[in-house]
Formats: structure tokens, C-alpha cells, sequence
């Protein structure tokens, strides 16, 4: 299960052994639910019961509205708009519960797009929006694993995970952009 090693330090897995290490399997594949929609889905989840949220969850903040927003800037340039007034502010989108798609866009913007100008833009936020709430599930399973470990070793702490491109490997390409364990 290579979300195992996305998690643990490789000399923690050793340390836990086979038993311990199903243990923790089995806590991961009861928690992580691989159906998260990856397909044109512009709804940030309810990473608990993999549902449009209720309420804007905790985890949804200005930066990462501006992150999405950024993006979709660059896509803009890429296919040949520039207008800098198309997009509605982080603070402005009404209802972070529903689709951002379409409404990030100026509706005066939005309504002068074509249908694959439209379609290109569906898919640029689709695939932020995917791998918001991708990695927002990890961490509540690695939430439950740590805690597990935790547990099974006597209330030691696990390592950082040593995989290269696992996101809470600190030495990692992505450790700029996520919040250590704990924090």
C-alpha cells in the first residue's frame, strides 16, 4: 500500500513490524476513501464523508482561494485572456459549499467565454480543486495512522515520512506548501 510509505519513515515501518504495520493498513483503507470524484468536480469536499460541504470547512482559507484564483489567471493567459477583472476576489466567491465553477468568474466575463474556452477553464479548476481535497483526505487519514502508531509504539511519535514526493516530507518538493504534522 504505497500510501504507507507516503505517511511513515521507512525505518518506522521496519520498527513496527508485519502485525503492526496491518494494523495501520487496515486503520488507512477503513478511513481513506479512494472514490473522491477526480473527474470535472469544482466542489471543495466534506473530506469526512466525501460530501459537498455543509458549511465552509475550517481548512478552506483565503490563500488557497487565491492559489485556485491564480491558476485560473495563468490558464486565462494561456488561452488568449488576459482580463484581470474576469475573476471575482478569494473573499467574494458566496457559496464555498457549491461548485467554484463558475462562480470565481465576473458573470458579465463569464457569459462572453465560448464552450471550450469554458470547458478548458472547468478543467483547470477541477484539477486544483481534485488535489485540495486529495490531499486534505490524507491528512485526516494520516491524522488516524499517526495516532494508531502512537499507540501501537508506546506513545512514540512517527519520523517524517522520507518518500520524495510524499507532501509531508520536509525535505520534499512540496514542503512549502504544507503545514507540517500537528500544526
Amino acid at each position: 500500500m504505497s500510501i504507507l510509505i507516503q505517511l511513515f519513515n521507512a525505518q518506522d515501518l521496519r520498527d513496527l513490524g508485519p502485525e503492526k504495520i496491518r494494523i495501520i493498513r487496515d486503520t488507512i483503507r477503513s478511513h481513506f476513501n479512494p472514490k473522491i470524484d477526480t473527474t470535472m468536480n469544482t466542489t471543495l469536499m466534506d473530506i469526512t464523508r466525501n460530501v459537498p460541504a455543509e458549511s465552509p470547512p475550517s481548512w478552506i482559507d483565503i490563500p488557497m482561494l487565491a492559489g485556485i484564483l491564480q491558476r485560473v489567471r495563468e490558464v486565462l493567459g494561456q488561452i488568449g485572456l488576459s482580463d484581470v477583472s474576469a475573476l471575482v476576489e478569494p473573499g467574494e466567491i458566496a457559496n464555498l459549499q457549491g461548485p467554484l465553477y463558475p462562480q470565481i468568474f465576473q458573470p458579465v466575463f463569464f457569459n462572453m467565454l465560448n464552450d471550450e474556452q469554458k470547458r478548458i477553464l472547468e478543467m483547470a479548476i477541477s484539477c486544483e480543486v481534485a488535489n485540495i481535497n486529495y490531499y486534505e483526505h490524507l491528512k485526516k487519514v494520516r491524522e488516524l495512522a499517526y495516532r494508531t502508531f502512537r499507540l501501537l509504539m508506546n506513545d512514540i511519535s512517527p519520523r517524517d515520512p522520507d518518500t520524495y514526493y510524499s507532501p509531508f516530507n520536509p525535505e520534499g518538493p512540496f514542503s512549502n506548501i504544507v503545514k507540517p504534522y500537528g500544526s
